[in-house]
């Protein structure tokens, strides 16, 4: 008998006409390492939060059909059963992280569960390898992907039967990622169901059993040949053109930072760091999660301040920065966060635009830029994920500051979605010589957007070149 049957399920938000899943069946069997793909606001959250109950048992709208578990209705567990059953990773991960410490976090669902505190310690082991970071570990001072990691860690903790993950690979390193999928295909291998929703199809189509594919709603394909999934990762990938590389123009600088240091509490996290720009320069920072990339790029936009930094020389076009004035950095720079939830505060896509682009005709072209003039009437919040971060960009761009800093823009997007984002991001490039400083663990986009490399460890830049290094990189982690 499967575990999981999802037959003929339709559900439709309140006050829409379109169904966001349209009549989707199918069955799990106990032990399946199921992926789930398509392109950004195809439904695949959507469908997860059916698989665990969240809908409908807290979010409302109108659902027929039916999800079983075990050959009873998901509808009749209560929430309460339905979590010792069905574990679920979200995309938000700070959504999800309630605790002060790394331990906190972990035991917090065993202790729920009455799990014995002999098998606690043995299950905190195990989970070192995904974790990565100490158990008395301040989980404020963590990085986005460890939080990431101790998000996932928390849920395997409990060892539900069924793992949904939505997005887990987002935020990680590859070597992290690779830890992760292995550890998923043991528990997959001890009976487990494990379902996740991915982009990142190169990384995880080789672990995975069995992929299902979302477009607008609708169950479109069910392969269960894990060469054929292979090859459609390949096929994707290479049918996303990426621009061609060009040549570095002499121009005035654009940031200027030396010995640049930021710690949270007695830890440094970014240490004796220097860093030069020119302007109009396209630069990509890599680095495994925690090494400081993303506190750079909050000190580089002015988030960070106070008697936690400390520098030799910060200047950003040719101008001192100002610590006593935040309108300095934010005059000069747009920061697009790691998480899109926090930038992200009207009442439509539209109005969020609106916000920085000043006129109704730039609102308009923005929204066509990025692909989101189909959108431009809903709520911010009820995005995916993908379509939140390419709002978060649009609005941020909007503003056409001549410094623009990218946190993970790739995360949650389709193939489809990548290639537009590059091409948005070359643009504003070529059109006003913006400056922009890219983060991510993406190696299509990093080797797309790189005029410029740079590679981060313990705080410091340990290593820089030209967009070859990218390839260099990521072939040193899969060794």
């Amino acid at each position: 008998m499967a575990i999981l049957d999802v037959c003929e399920l339709t559900y439709t938000l309140p006050e829409n006409e379109d169904a966001l899943l349209k009549n989707i069946s199918f069955s799990l069997s106990q032990g399946e390492f199921v992926l789930l793909s398509g392109e950004s606001g195809s439904g695949k959250s959507t469908l997860l939060k059916c698989l665990n109950g969240v809908i409908p048992h807290f979010w409302l709208g109108t659902i027929s059909g039916e999800v079983r578990l075990n050959g009873h209705s998901v509808q009749a567990f209560s929430p309460v059963e339905l979590i010792a059953r069905i574990g679920t990773v979200w995309q938000d991960v700070d959504a999800q992280v309630l605790h002060l410490t790394v331990e906190d976090e972990l035991v917090f669902g065993m202790e729920n569960l009455g799990v014995p505190l002999a098998e606690m310690e043995e299950r905190l082991q195990r989970l070192r390898e995904i974790v990565q970071v100490d158990l008395d570990a301040v989980v404020e001072h963590l990085s986005g992907g460890q939080k990431q990691r101790l998000a996932i860690a928390s849920v395997l903790a409990t060892l539900p039967d069924v793992i949904l993950l939505d997005e887990p690979l987002a935020n990680l390193d590859i070597q992290s990622a690779a830890r992760l999928l292995l550890f998923l295909k043991q528990l997959t291998r001890q009976g487990k169901t494990v379902v996740m929703a991915e982009h990142r199809l190169d990384l995880a189509s080789s672990h995975v059993d069995r992929l299902l594919y979302l477009k607008d709603g609708e169950l479109q394909r069910d392969w269960s040949d894990t060469q054929d999934i292979v090859a459609e990762d390949r096929r994707r990938r290479l049918s996303t053109m990426m621009p061609k590389k060009r040549q570095a123009k002499p121009a005035h600088p654009a940031i200027e930072l030396e010995e640049a240091s930021y710690r949270f509490g007695r830890d440094p996290v970014v240490r004796d760091l220097s860093l030069h720009v020119p302007q109009g320069q396209r630069v990509v920072i890599l680095g495994e999660n925690g090494s400081g990339k993303s506190t750079l790029m909050k000190i580089l936009a002015g988030l960070c301040r106070g008697r936690r930094l400390s520098y030799g020389t910060f200047k950003l076009l040719g101008q001192p920065h100002s610590a006593r004035d935040a309108s300095f950095n934010r005059s000069r720079v747009g920061l697009v966060f790691q998480n899109p939830n926090h930038q992200l505060f009207m009442e439509s896509v539209y109005q969020e635009v609106e916000l920085a682009a000043g006129g109704p005709n730039r609102v308009d072209h923005f929204l066509e830029l990025f692909g989101l003039t189909k959108l431009r009437d809903r709520h911010p919040l009820i995005l995916s994920q993908g379509q939140k971060r390419l709002l978060a960009t649009a609005a941020v761009a909007a503003a056409e500051r001549p410094i623009l800093l990218l946190d993970e823009p790739t995360i949650g997007q389709d193939y489809a979605h990548l290639h537009n984002l590059i091409h948005v991001i070359d643009r504003l490039n070529e059109k006003h010589n913006t400056t922009i400083l890219t983060v991510t663990h993406d190696q299509q986009a990093a080797y797309a957007l790189a005029d410029r490399v740079l590679i981060m460890d313990s705080g410091q830049i340990v290593e820089e070149g030209e967009g070859d290094l990218v390839n260099t990189y990521f072939k040193r982690l899969v060794r």
